[in-house]
C-alpha cells in the first residue's frame, strides 16, 4: 500500500513538473494539464471499486474530447477530493436506483416522484458544473460522446438502459417546462 502511495505521489510530482516546464517555456501544454487533473483528482485507488483500468482510460479520452480548455482549467481550479468523488458516486447510484424503480413500477414522467428525481438530477449537474456554462457544455458533450460509444466500450457504471434514459429525459423536459411557468 505504501509503495502504491509513493508511486502516486511521484506521478503527481512529475505531472506538476511537466505543467511548470510548459508554463516557464510559455508553451501551454494542455495534455500536461489534463494529465495533472487526472493524476491529482482521479486517483486510481478511489475509482478502482467502480471503474476498470480500461474504463478509466475511456473516461479520460472522453474528458479530452468533451471539455474545452477553459472548462478544464476551471475544473482544475475547483479540485476533486476523494470525498467529492465518493459523494458523486453515491448520489449517482441513488439517482440510478430511483430511476430504475420508477420505470419498473410504470410511473409517469410527470408524477411527483419523477419530478423530484428530475430536480435531484438537475441539482447534481449544477453542483458538478459549479453553475458554469463552459463546464455544463463539457458535461453535455461527454454524455453525447459516451452515448456514441459501442456498448462494450462504455463503463458499465454509467450505462443507462434506453427506456430509463427516455423516461428521465421526458421527466426533465416536463420539469423545465413547469419551472419556467
Amino acid at each position: 500500500m505504501m509503495k502504491r502511495k509513493i508511486a502516486q505521489i511521484e506521478k503527481i510530482i512529475e505531472a506538476i513538473e511537466n505543467v511548470e516546464n510548459a508554463l516557464t517555456s510559455n508553451k501551454i501544454d494542455y495534455d500536461s494539464i489534463i494529465n495533472t487533473i487526472q493524476v491529482i483528482q482521479m486517483k486510481p485507488e478511489w475509482v478502482n471499486p467502480y471503474l476498470t483500468a480500461k474504463e478509466r482510460k475511456t473516461m479520460r479520452e472522453l474528458v479530452k474530447q468533451s471539455y474545452s480548455k477553459e472548462a478544464l482549467r476551471k475544473l482544475t481550479a475547483k479540485g476533486w477530493t476523494e470525498q467529492d468523488y465518493n459523494q458523486h458516486i453515491n448520489q449517482y447510484r441513488l439517482f440510478r436506483e430511483s430511476l430504475t424503480k420508477l420505470v419498473k413500477k410504470g410511473a409517469s414522467p410527470d408524477s411527483p416522484e419523477a419530478q423530484e428525481l428530475a430536480e435531484f438530477l438537475m441539482e447534481m449537474i449544477h453542483r458538478r458544473s459549479q453553475g458554469d456554462p463552459d463546464i455544463k457544455e463539457g458535461m453535455k458533450k461527454i454524455w453525447e460522446n459516451f452515448n456514441s460509444l459501442p456498448d462494450q466500450e462504455k463503463p458499465k457504471i454509467y450505462m443507462i438502459p434506453d427506456n430509463e434514459r427516455e423516461f428521465i429525459k421526458e421527466a426533465c423536459i416536463i420539469y423545465h417546462k413547469n419551472k419556467n411557468r
